[in-house]
């Protein structure tokens, strides 16, 4: 099948991409200048604890739902058909897990000045030793998601351009432009952003969705197809699976939550009021991203058998 985006079109779709991401990010770096003379960690890591409902929302957005979305849950949906609704279930529970602490800790957060998630575990249990365990143990875990991410910019850049763009070149050309922009504006471009990347993928995968219904038929034709030749993708969970389901809920609903990133994002917000609004809207997200790209891996079970 011929990539529409193979080739040349393909290499200059990701140059521009790279580069206007870049672009926002050195130019929030460079207002942000213009206007402090000295950046403090509050200003460089939180935003200045000032983030907007949008721009808090999308920051949250991109964070959570991120390669893993398009690269994981798919293909997925693909190779477990319907019981894979449990996504749906997972990502839910995560938005709503923000709302068990967040806006507890978020008032508390700007009385004592946390900039990152070991300063609220000093102030709690004033202990320096697990304070550096936990710091620790939260770098290994992000360590693992920035690898996660890197593979996913690798498999999203080779796969949509064909392999015109290898695997190894689109990591390292992502990986450059990010550590850029972070590096130089610190949570603000880091939230710009993501703005730019949250709106990307709502408008990439609803199209994603459409171009997939309209190119290989819709969910109704697809159920019928695995009804006859997968029925398993269609079959009820049993008890075992079932308990697995409610295990993984339990980790999803405490884990993703309490992600380093979660957290500063929390204390970086600009008011009670806002982290609200933003938690609340992310509640309505699973359904709309997780669901898009599940039918799309369900789909592609007819498509691809």
């Amino acid at each position: 099948m011929d990539l529409v985006f193979a080739g040349t079109p393909g290499l200059i779709m990701m140059l521009v991409y790279g580069f206007m991401i870049l672009g926002v990010g050195v130019g929030i770096y460079l207002k942000n200048k213009k206007k402090n003379a000295e950046t403090s960690s509050e200003d460089y890591y939180l935003g200045g604890r000032s983030l907007g409902p949008i721009i808090l929302f999308f920051t949250f957005l991109a964070s959570v739902y991120s390669g893993n979305t398009l690269v994981g849950f798919a293909p997925k949906a693909y190779r477990l058909g319907f019981p894979w609704v449990q996504s749906i279930a997972f990502m839910l529970i995560s938005s709503a897990g923000f709302l068990l602490y967040a806006p507890r800790i978020f008032p508390l957060s700007k009385i004592k000045k946390f900039v990152t998630p070991a300063d609220w575990l000093q102030y709690r249990f004033n202990s320096p030793a697990l304070s550096m365990i936990a710091s620790t143990v939260m770098i290994y875990s992000l360590a693992n998601f920035i690898l996660a991410m890197f593979v996913a910019i690798g498999q999203a850049v080779s796969g949509i351009t064909g392999n015109s763009i290898p695997y190894q070149v689109g990591v390292v050309f992502f990986v450059a432009i990010m550590i850029t922009y972070s590096f130089l504006g610190g949570m603000n471009s880091v939230a710009y952003v993501h703005f730019i990347q949250g709106l990307v993928l709502t408008i990439g995968v609803i199209s994603l969705v459409v171009g997939t219904f309209y190119t290989y038929g819709d969910l109704a034709s697809a159920t019928e197809f695995m009804k006859v030749n997968f029925p398993e993708k269609i079959a009820l969970p049993d008890r075992a699976e079932l308990s697995h389901w409610v295990s993984v809920l339990v980790f999803f609903g405490i884990g993703l939550p309490l992600y380093p990133s979660s957290i500063q994002r929390v204390f970086a917000a600009g008011s009670l009021d806002t982290l609200k609004k933003s938690i609340s809207k992310m509640l309505f997200v699973p359904f709309v991203l997780v669901g898009s790209v599940m039918m799309v891996g369900l789909v592609a079970v007819k498509a691809f058998p």
